[in-house]
């Protein structure tokens, strides 16, 4: 299912920017709206529950057991942090392929890789965390963060960039695939708390993509090395905003930590994965 957004980030970007440049920001929202809305709508009449309507509703309070297992914190805090730098490359690829004085549609091509391997990636996340969630955190977290500090950060062509989006469309954009198997590692059997925990880890990245547009937007200044080479780390502020996106990435490496928590005396009351 998610793949399917990735599969749609392909064609919006080269739309939106196609509309941009013909008819303006105005307009293209405005059209962008009215286009969602005529897609969207008709397929509410096919939206049916999963399961049938019961006739007795058994209403059950919100549970805080999870609260206790610091499997739960350790994922948690790994998602946010994840979710921190998650968001960055999307938002400034295009402004970073003007500034280095690469075309227009060079972005926009940049950000349409990007969604595009999502797809696959979120199949390969998907299929790996089933057999292994630790390694799937790992390898995730450490080929996301290796692709921002050496592709995008010495990033001196299109070729470079484009590969660097592939590599962080594959591996960073699909760690939402993980998110079942961080809810069963942290939340007893229980369908009420399962989905209790898995609003907790969207909540969680959601706000941690909301903090980090003010957070770049600040770190977004000359350093040491601007100006002193030619690659993304000297080109006008991107260097400290190169180096967040990467520390945040790697942040999210600590979830594989939950691993060892499992097995410990205080987590026995839980159930291992």
């Amino acid at each position: 299912m998610f793949s399917g957004t990735g599969v749609g980030g392909v064609v919006v970007p080269i739309v939106s920017q196609a509309l941009l440049e013909r008819y303006g920001r105005r307009t293209t929202l405005i059209g962008s709206a009215i286009a969602f809305l005529v897609v969207i709508i008709p397929c509410f009449p096919y939206l049916k529950g999963r399961l049938p309507v019961a006739q007795a509703v058994n209403t059950r309070s919100f549970h805080t057991q999870f609260f206790r297992n610091p499997v739960f914190w350790i994922i948690f805090v790994a998602n946010m942090l994840q979710g921190f730098g998650s968001f960055i490359p999307s938002l400034y690829l295009p402004t970073f392929a003007s500034d280095v004085n690469m075309s227009s549609t060079a972005g926009t091509l940049a950000v349409s890789l990007m969604n595009g391997a999502s797809a696959p990636g979120l199949v390969f996340l998907g299929w790996l965390s089933d057999t292994n969630v630790s390694q799937s955190i790992l390898i995730s977290s450490l080929s996301s963060s290796l692709s921002v500090f050496f592709l995008w950060g010495f990033t001196g062509g299109l070729g470079p960039l484009l590969a660097f989006a592939c590599v962080y469309g594959f591996m960073a954009l699909s760690w939402s695939a993980m998110w079942p198997r961080f809810v069963s590692a942290a939340a007893i059997d229980d369908p009420i708390q399962i989905s209790n925990v898995m609003g907790l880890l969207v909540f969680g990245k959601g706000i941690a993509g909301v903090l980090s547009a003010p957070v770049a937007s600040g770190l977004l200044h000359p350093w040491y090395f601007t100006n002193k080479t030619a690659f993304a780390y000297g080109v006008q502020g991107y260097g400290p905003l190169i180096v967040f996106t990467g520390v945040s990435l790697l942040g999210g490496s600590l979830g594989s930590a939950f691993r060892l928590l499992q097995k410990s005396k205080y987590n026995g009351e839980f159930r291992a994965m």
